[in-house]
């Protein structure tokens, strides 16, 4: 008997709650709170922003309680009573191609100066601001029973001491919006406007708006295929730009959403504070009951594209039947004076006719894009020389304009062609050109005369090869290359002469091309030559630099077989005293003192440097 009636007073307890949220005289829609440090490090601002939707009786609330919660274990530290200083009325009154639909709401806030301390507000995981008001709009399509949950706001915000030091802070300010009703699959975007007192760095996202079973205490939950990141669903699905809070979504289904906007506040990378605000918006379906003829007509045909002859003109119609506003654009632009649904059009560019439907959530009906272009009577076609094999007779292609949008007619000696493109691949002699005869206009190319091609062979260049020549034999070497008429490059040749000293010591590749006419390849022939030391290089590892007319040079034997070698002497700390390229000069050891260096010559490209001590003596 005791269990029956427990169970009697639990179910009679839930309907009571439900009773009281389902016929709340006003649903709170959206909102957020702050609190901003004033005057000293003990004195703050509490606000409270409630966006609320009238549902008959009129808002008032006058005082809310707000509490002050460590974050560390929830546990109340403070409560403050916030009085309503400031509400407005705002009527959504958006008047579409579907008719009217309207919200009475009011955006009402609440306010109070208070005093916290440091020994209540220290501990380094900082404190929430917690509202909280029972129940949320059952209307709401994004969330499981709302009817049942709280609606609850935080906001977080750091200890007023830090590091033994007071911390000064205020959390961010977040504006509201200024729509509340979206068309479906119309693109919405609009920057959430935030600001930080302090000049922090703020950060968006969006997350789970907060709430409470009014009896289980479980959070709130989405719906089925909604989540934070999907709020409302559509392509895009409702996201924010993390830097610069730009909100965007293309809805793709009607109903009430709910979402929130969560704004981070970091001060040298570092986050302090957070503020949520909730937002509420509905998606609507802007579309007429019947469909518009999006397509333009000209002559009583669909057309996309044309093309008119100078001087004359064409007109385009539109045949939707569609009340609002006409208007005419070219090239994205309204043209001023074209609101009639048929247009002359003498110039060239993209036409294009709108229909609109003034109001809050406006939305335009576009035409199909006429691109119109304008062409005198006669145009030049461009000859160019087909890709072929050298060995074959060449082919000429001609091209004329590619945005006439018509078939051409191609003629050879008068005669018709069945080619209907573009362009025109010949391999016989001929006259030629093209005509293109349309309802607009005629228009005519110039006339091409191909003539018979002669035939390019193919090219095979040799280079006779070359024995391997010592470096110190500066006899030349003449160079030979069949067939004659090539030109022969690459280290040491000038014009069809090698020279072996100026080539250096290492292998050398030579080249022999033969250059043909366009567009066979050149052709090209390679052979490498070496060129050798003959002569030993000698260095000496000590030099005596005392005038005295003996050793006072350090001189290297052989080097001159080497006109490119680098020369580099370094002191006992690695630093170059001496650098040259081509040794021309010898070390004289001049400035420097007596001592043990070191030296690194690097003879050419092949060969590894040679490295060692030099011993200077005075």
């Amino acid at each position: 008997m005791f269990r029956k009636g427990f169970r009697f007073f639990v179910v009679l307890i839930s309907l009571f709650l439900i009773h009281q949220c389902a016929f709340a005289k006003n649903n709170v829609i959206g909102g957020y709170l702050q609190i901003q440090q004033v005057y000293t490090i003990i004195d703050y601002k509490i606000t409270l922003q409630l966006h609320v939707y009238e549902t008959g009786t009129p808002f008032s609330l006058n005082q809310v309680n707000i509490i002050m919660r460590r974050k560390v274990d929830n546990k109340e530290v403070q409560s403050f009573n916030l009085q309503r200083n400031f509400s407005e009325k705002v009527l959504y009154d958006q008047k579409i191609c579907i008719g009217s639909v309207g919200y009475n709401t009011i955006y009402a806030n609440f306010e109070a100066h208070v005093k916290i301390y440091p020994p209540y507000y220290s501990d380094s995981e900082g404190y929430y601001l917690e509202w909280t008001d029972c129940c949320r709009y059952d209307a709401i399509g994004n969330l499981q029973g709302p009817e049942l949950y709280t609606t609850t706001f935080r906001t977080l915000f750091p200890p007023i001491m830090y590091s033994n030091q007071p911390f000064f802070d205020s959390t961010p300010t977040i504006d509201i919006l200024p729509k509340f009703l979206l068309c479906k699959q119309e693109l919405f975007k609009h920057q959430i406007l935030a600001s930080d007192p302090d000049g922090d760095k703020l950060k968006f996202t969006l997350v789970d708006p907060l709430g409470f079973h009014s009896i289980s205490k479980t959070p709130l939950q989405w719906q089925n295929g909604f989540s934070a990141t999907n709020a409302i669903s559509g392509d895009p699905a409702l996201n924010i730009h993390p830097e610069t809070g730009l909100l965007s979504v293309d809805p793709e289904t009607t109903g009430l959403f709910v979402f929130a906007v969560c704004v981070e506040e970091f001060r040298e990378g570092r986050k302090i504070g957070a503020a949520v605000r909730e937002y509420l918006l509905e998606v609507i379906d802007c579309s007429p009951t019947t469909d518009i003829d999006e397509n333009i007509y000209l002559n009583n045909s669909p057309v996309t594209n044309t093309t008119i002859c100078k001087g004359n003109e064409i007109t385009l119609n539109a045949n939707t039947t569609q009340d609002g506003q006409c208007q005419w654009m070219l090239n994205g632009r309204d043209i001023p004076g074209a609101t009639d649904r048929a247009i002359k059009v003498l110039q060239k560019g993209d036409y294009e006719f709108k229909i609109l439907n003034p109001g809050a959530c406006e939305k335009t009906f576009k035409s199909k894009i006429v691109h119109v272009t304008v062409m005198d009577a006669t145009f030049e076609l461009e000859k160019h020389g087909a890709s072929a094999a050298c060995d074959q007779p060449g082919e000429t292609i001609l091209v004329g304009p590619k945005d006439l949008h018509y078939n051409y007619n191609w003629y050879k000696n008068n005669n018709l062609l069945s080619d209907k493109a573009n362009s025109l691949t010949i391999s016989e002699p001929g006259i030629y050109y093209a005509i293109l005869d349309s309802s607009t206009c005629k228009l005519f190319s110039d006339t091409i005369t191909v003539e018979q091609q002669a035939v390019s062979p193919s090219v095979k260049a040799e280079i006779e090869p070359i024995l391997p020549i010592c470096a110190n034999d500066d006899t030349p070497i003449t160079l030979v290359g069949t067939p004659a008429g090539g030109v022969f490059q690459g280290v040491g040749v000038v014009n069809n002469v090698f020279h072996p000293k100026q080539a250096g010591i290492g292998i050398h590749e030579l080249t022999y091309s033969i250059f043909s006419p366009s567009p066979c390849p050149n052709a090209v022939a390679k052979q490498t030559v070496e060129v050798s030391d003959c002569s030993k290089l000698s260095i000496p590892d000590a030099f005596t630099p005392n005038e005295d007319g003996i050793n006072d040079k350090w001189e290297l034997g052989g080097i001159d077989s080497y006109p490119d070698a680098e020369v580099t002497i370094y002191n006992r700390w690695g630093n170059v005293i001496f650098h040259s390229k081509g040794y021309s000069k010898p070390f004289d050891g001049a400035s420097s003192q007596a001592g043990v260096y070191h030296y690194k010559i690097k003879l050419n490209e092949v060969r590894p440097p040679k490295t060692g001590p030099l011993m200077l003596i005075r």
